[in-house]
């Protein structure tokens, strides 16, 4: 499961995100979770695996400090090889994270062009797939041309991040249910969230559902941090 933050927001508010994400799934267990976030002109991220049973020690991120940030958590009951996200990719003194939802699409069909993976999970192959054909100048158009000209069967669910945009993408395929892949998208003052239910706990948020073939993206507002 994944979930983004950007704008005015305290870090308490993806810690909270996920724990309402792991409530939400009663047949998993968590068994990884992960945060990349905009520090300055750089991202940093933490990644911890858990074994059966371990808790989660979110409160250890209580002080990280940021105003765009992505969470992925792992889940025992997930069909796909556990792989510990987001991912991280630094490319043309830039990085970028990522991360991906319910819904992976057949290796075979990802070209990574000249960026060469480090590892064989699906997952890197989908993101550097992605990342060979982003456009920072248009990366809305850019992910939806190459969605399009994916085979896209079960429904992809990602956020991709960079030091100065987010870009959240629902694409749902033939061979899977919606509702095993939504998106949604909460806006309030100075705050946009993207989750796969809405927080509840979030006051003064309204929240909508994200269409099918939807890509979108939010350019980082800087602000004081410290």
């Amino acid at each position: 499961m994944i979930a983004a933050a950007a704008g005015k927001f305290g870090i308490d508010l993806l810690i909270g995100a996920a724990l309402q994400m792991t409530r939400d799934e009663p047949d998993g267990e968590l068994r990884s979770w992960g945060l990349a976030y905009c520090y300055g002109n750089r991202l940093e991220a933490a990644k911890v695996g858990l074994g059966a049973g371990q808790k989660p020690d979110l409160e250890r991120l209580a002080d990280v400090r940021t105003d765009m940030a992505v969470l992925a958590l792992g889940l025992s009951n997930e069909q796909e090889t556990p792989v510990l996200q987001p991912l991280l990719r630094k490319e043309k003194k830039q990085t970028w994270a990522f991360c991906s939802g319910a819904g992976l699409p057949r290796p075979e069909g990802l070209d990574t062009g000249r960026l060469r993976p480090q590892g064989d999970s699906v997952q890197e192959l989908l993101f550097l797939h992605l990342l060979s054909r982003l456009k920072s100048e248009d990366p809305v158009g850019s992910v939806r041309t190459t969605l399009e000209a994916m085979d896209v069967e079960a429904g992809l669910v990602f956020l991709l991040l960079g030091a100065e945009v987010l870009v959240a993408a629902r694409w749902i395929g033939t061979a899977q249910p919606e509702e095993k892949s939504e998106m949604w998208l909460g806006q309030g003052p100075l705050l946009r969230i993207v989750a796969p239910t809405p927080l509840r706990e979030l006051e003064r948020v309204e929240w909508g559902k994200l269409g099918n073939r939807s890509v979108m993206a939010i350019t980082r507002l800087r602000r004081p941090i410290g």
